[in-house]
């Protein structure tokens, strides 16, 4: 269906495999996997992903560390979606403050995170 590059990067395989799962199922087949925000500063320099998942929560660099990074430090603006445990208006006020598009708090509903990336690939583009 689409060559959008998504990047999913999430400390819980388990949810970054049902993520990854639900993108595939709907036609997306650029998946980069980041366990650790290290790894997803890496590939968003290498891949330059259209749309970045990142969990707000996670080794080595926060979500919040990654977001900055990619903000301020790399010459492109992919769409950042937010996910946090954290289910407080602090923590999705900084995550927006640094410049994520959308927050959602876990638990949330797969098929609202399909449909947000399916509302947001041609705007990227």
């Amino acid at each position: 269906m689409d060559t959008a590059k998504i990047l999913i990067a999430e400390d819980d395989e388990a949810l970054l495999n049902m993520i990854a799962f639900k993108l595939r199922g709907i036609g997306f087949s650029q998946i980069f996997h980041a366990h650790d925000g290290k790894r997803a500063k890496r590939i968003a320099l290498e891949e330059k992903p259209d749309v970045i998942i990142t969990d707000i929560l996670m080794p080595f660099a926060s979500g919040l560390e990654v977001i900055s990074y990619i903000r301020l430090e790399l010459d492109y603006d992919p769409f950042i979606i937010a996910l946090s445990a954290m289910d407080t208006a602090q923590a999705e006020a900084e995550a927006y403050d640094l410049g994520a598009n959308y927050y959602l708090a876990k638990p949330f509903n797969l098929q609202a995170l399909a449909d947000q990336v399916k509302q947001v690939i041609p705007i990227v583009r």
